[in-house]
């Protein structure tokens, strides 16, 4: 899957799930951060391959905010907030980074290992809670 915004160096998100079963020990970083990160062998459907020699990482939490949406919710961007998830395996998630940006909508991103943790569903309401 690529996800945008393109850059120009290869990066791979992963769940610690994921690391533990594929053998690797990915830093938590913000996304970007590849630098000392270590890397892996890509295979495509079709037996492509493409060797990255760093940029496998384990992404730290953040949320995506238009300018309007951050002053709504009093934040900035880089400041870390609190999302409270409600619901039968409700929890909170703590130092989710604001990112703030002209072409960004309001949204989280987490990983699966998260979302599953807390049986989060697209769209789901949640509460930003600030330290």
């Amino acid at each position: 899957m690529v996800v945008a915004p393109s850059r120009s160096y290869t990066q791979v998100e992963i769940s610690f799930t994921n690391a533990e079963v594929l053998g690797i020990d990915p830093p938590l970083r913000e996304s970007g951060d590849i630098e000392g990160s270590p890397g892996c062998v890509l295979i495509g459907t079709e037996g492509r391959r493409i060797e990255l020699k760093k940029g496998v990482i384990a992404a730290l939490r953040h949320i995506h905010m238009h300018p309007r949406d951050a002053e709504d919710f009093g934040v900035t961007a880089g400041e870390r907030v609190k999302i409270r998830v409600p619901g039968e395996r409700g929890l909170v998630f703590e130092n989710v980074i604001v990112r703030v940006a002209e072409n960004l909508a309001l949204e989280m991103h987490i990983d699966m290992d998260e979302g599953r943790a807390a049986k989060v569903v697209d769209f789901q309401l949640v509460e930003l809670i600030k330290y």
